[in-house]
């Protein structure tokens, strides 16, 4: 009876030290059901919505803008806005191109991304698109963004109307200039166009690629 007496005074005993260690070490005791609650009371930290990196979902575009480098939907700035919000780019347009990004004017010059995307049925869309999906920080759906087949088909109308009618007026000129005239300018100008202000259209992909000094682009 003395030995059990004793052995409960000696685990009380060493309860009473090991509290008082702990109390001197690191503070007050405290239950473990008080400490889980109040750590469910923590607010959780918000995750970070300004990083925009996996936003396109490692899907491929394909972009054609003849643009000015410095417009902010030139062919460079575009294939950089697109990799920045985690998407891929390929200078080809095939079967697992999610969309073909495209100014109005690219689409007008019909440009061979705007004809291979036509051909595929593969959607042409606005680089807007982008922007707004980084604004909104979520892939948008493409259908607000997507130009229709009218508006495309406008777009190349348009600017096939507007080939001819530069057509006719070459040819009268041509018609009001005389033979010798006629080899004279083409000799040396290259083509009968330069009599005109305006030269003709170029459709070589340098302007896509807004490459200066091309070797195969009589407008470089």
């Amino acid at each position: 009876m003395s030995s059990r007496k004793s052995s409960n005074k000696k685990r009380q005993r060493s309860s009473e030290l090991s509290n008082v260690h702990l109390s001197n070490t690191v503070g007050p005791v405290v239950p473990r059901k008080k400490l889980r609650q109040e750590k469910e009371k923590e607010p959780t930290k918000k995750k970070n919505t300004s990083d925009h990196s996996t936003l396109l979902q490692n899907r491929v575009f394909s972009v054609s803008s003849t643009c000015p480098a410095r417009d902010q939907f030139a062919y460079k700035a575009v294939i950089a806005l697109v990799k920045s919000l985690g998407g891929k780019i390929s200078p080809t347009v095939h079967k697992r191109v999610y969309a073909v990004l495209a100014t109005e004017e690219s689409i007008s010059k019909q440009t061979q991304r705007v004809r291979k995307a036509v051909k595929k049925n593969i959607p042409l869309l606005r680089p807007e698109y982008l922007l707004e999906s980084q604004t909104q920080n979520q892939m948008l759906p493409l259908k607000e963004y997507i130009y229709p087949e009218e508006v495309v088909q406008k777009l190349i109308d348009d600017a096939e109307a507007a080939e001819e009618i530069e057509a006719k007026r070459v040819a009268q000129i041509a018609d009001a200039m005389g033979e010798d005239d006629q080899e004279d300018v083409v000799v040396e100008n290259g083509t009968l166009a330069d009599i005109a202000d305006k030269p003709t259209e170029c459709y070589c992909s340098c302007h896509e690629l807004n490459t200066p000094d091309c070797p195969w682009c009589p407008d470089c």
